[in-house]
């Protein structure tokens, strides 16, 4: 998965498991590389642990073409994290 090549912001992440694109690029996914969960860390994209990712993933094997799943965004994609401690 990458993005944003040539801005500040760019990423590039190998292997990112469990991808389910709902909107052209934009997925709900598993994230090994962060850990701060329930605060916006992407570009856009639902972050979800591994297992949490693995779990929603394995579900929705079977469903019928026609599911429709609804996810609401703001498109204010910018970061807040939590304060180090």
């Amino acid at each position: 998965m990458r993005g944003g090549m040539g801005g500040p912001d760019a990423y590039d992440l190998p292997d990112v498991p469990y991808v389910m694109y709902y909107d052209e690029a934009i997925s709900l996914h598993g994230a090994y590389w962060h850990d701060g969960f329930g605060y916006r860390h992407s570009h856009g994209c639902v972050n979800m642990t591994v297992t949490d990712s693995h779990w929603l993933y394995d579900w929705t094997t079977g469903f019928y073409a026609d599911t429709w799943v609804y996810v609401y965004s703001s498109r204010d994609y910018i970061k807040s994290m939590p304060p180090a401690a």
